[in-house]
């Protein structure tokens, strides 16, 4: 023991010196900047400290119905357009066969003989995707508070309209008797969607030891379900996981809209129906809400650093991308902890700002173009980006 720490004072004195030798160096030149001097503290500190990794390139992305999805899929398209991946895309709409179970009718065929990336609407099934996907994938989701999701549902499927309610506040009036509303064409949505996205199937709904036994399976299956109430949290962990820059994780929100009933709150008799109701969905929430903060604990105290350095990054690009500046001049975001330098441009924010099914539509066109000039596509055409960031990438 005297051994080692004698071995680990020498290393922390020599870590020391070394920093003080390269200081003196900087000071002894004829210019001299606070930023220099910052860069060489980094160079020493944060060397030693982070962790050098390999960005995952094969993912997933179960983009669950109005919990966030249209957000996180311009993320991934982003991502895989940006490294002329190869996408699962649709023949023909916006989604792979959902409600029914994904099919190889229902997809284009890729050009390099594998798929690297998965985004649209489909319902999970553990058994067929991996038979679809590049091997080593990463399985990603997204949910939603139940309640919340409901009201987005509610609106944006115009529920009411379509189950012949009427009145001042047509969500209350379904909450009296949301069983008989759901049994009506245009209802079904109300009732467990994000469970059925993930693949749950409804003759179970009743069946609480099923629905343990599929929620820890999903476990399992999936790397990483993402919570919408704390998606920058969320978001931190994905880049971590995957081992992505800063860059590749800002977004810009979609589908935000403001309606009647999104303010309105739960009196505890409605939560009760509505939780009695929507079951599957409140179990899942509740499980992988808390299995969210426990991956949060095992990052340490630097991740929380990490989150408001994002949300301060997220924040300034997306205040330089809706000015005019944007147009003529880039923004640089110099280097972190987190993120490498990285810069902002006008074709930045485009992409950035590109609604999900305009990205698909984009990726349709680029796909087709590919294939009629037999262009080189593919992970294998682009080099794989290798990181050194603080924190852990390992999956409880």
């Amino acid at each position: 023991m005297p051994t080692e720490m004698s071995s680990s004072k020498s290393k922390g004195l020599l870590v020391v010196i070394g920093v003080c030798m390269a200081v003196s160096g900087i000071l002894y030149m004829e210019t001299v900047s606070y930023q220099s001097v910052f860069s060489t503290f980094r160079a020493v500190f944060i060397t030693s400290e982070c962790r050098p990794c390999q960005e995952q390139t094969n993912i997933v992305f179960i983009k669950v119905h109005k919990a966030g999805g249209s957000t996180v899929s311009t993320i991934f398209q982003r991502f895989g357009d940006d490294r002329n991946l190869s996408f699962v895309l649709p023949r023909k709409g916006i989604r792979l066969g959902w409600p029914n179970q994904i099919k190889r009718s229902d997809f284009l065929p890729s050009l390099t003989g594998e798929y690297n990336i998965l985004v649209r609407h489909v319902v999970y099934n553990r058994r067929i995707l991996p038979g679809i996907m590049a091997k080593n994938t990463v399985y990603i989701a997204i949910l939603r508070e139940p309640f919340s999701h409901l009201k987005s549902l509610f609106n944006f499927f115009h529920v009411a309209k379509m189950v012949g309610i009427r009145g001042k506040n047509p969500l209350m009036t379904f909450l009296r008797s949301p069983g008989r509303y759901a049994k009506k064409r245009g209802g079904q949505k109300t009732k467990n969607l994000m469970s059925f996205d993930l693949g749950f199937p409804r003759r179970l709904w009743e069946n609480d030891k099923a629905i343990g036994d599929f929620i820890r399976q999903t476990d399992k299956d999936f790397s990483l379900v993402m919570i919408l109430e704390y998606l920058d949290e969320s978001l931190v962990l994905l880049k971590r996981y995957l081992c992505w820059s800063l860059s590749d994780i800002l977004h810009w929100a979609q589908n935000k809209k403001t309606y009647k009933s999104k303010e309105m709150q739960l009196s505890p008799v409605q939560r009760k129906t509505h939780r009695k109701f929507s079951k599957v969905d409140y179990a899942y929430y509740e499980y992988f809400n808390a299995t969210l903060w426990k991956k949060i604990e095992l990052q340490g105290p630097d991740f929380w650093k990490e989150v408001q350095h994002f949300q301060a990054i997220q924040s300034d690009v997306m205040e330089f991308c809706q000015s005019p500046q944007s147009v003529v001049n880039t923004r640089v975001i110099n280097a972190s902890m987190w993120n490498e330098e990285f810069y902002v441009d006008a074709a930045f924010c485009a992409k950035l700002r590109t609604l999900t099914i305009s990205y698909l539509n984009f990726l349709r066109k680029k796909y087709s173009l590919q294939q009629n000039s037999k262009a080189s596509v593919g992970h294998n055409s682009t080099k794989k980006k290798s990181h050194c960031f603080p924190g852990t990438n390992k999956f409880p």
